[in-house]
């Protein structure tokens, strides 16, 4: 008898987990405009901020621009498993 296992997903990214989204950021409760933060996401705003950003140099060199890393999680996987004879 042999097994073979399979899985598939179904389409669906997990949006409530913000601790697993933003693991490489700071997370708070709420942002605050007086504090000079960058890359915090303030959980009960549901906002992410990526700080001060220079829009545009002038004569100069292009601004490389700003960037975060973000995870993103399916969390349908649906297993399937099947046993067979070799005859």
């Amino acid at each position: 008898m042999y097994e073979i296992a399979g899985e598939s997903v179904i389409p669906g990214i997990d949006c409530q987990n913000v601790e697993s989204i933003f693991e490489e950021h700071t997370l708070c409760s709420q942002l605050d405009p007086l504090a000079a933060q960058h890359n915090v996401f303030a959980i009960t705003e549901r906002k992410f901020d990526f700080g001060a950003v220079l829009a545009a140099v002038s004569g100069g060199a292009p601004h490389p621009g700003v960037k975060a890393n973000l995870k993103f999680t399916n969390m349908f996987k649906v297993g399937d498993y099947w046993f067979f004879p070799l005859i």
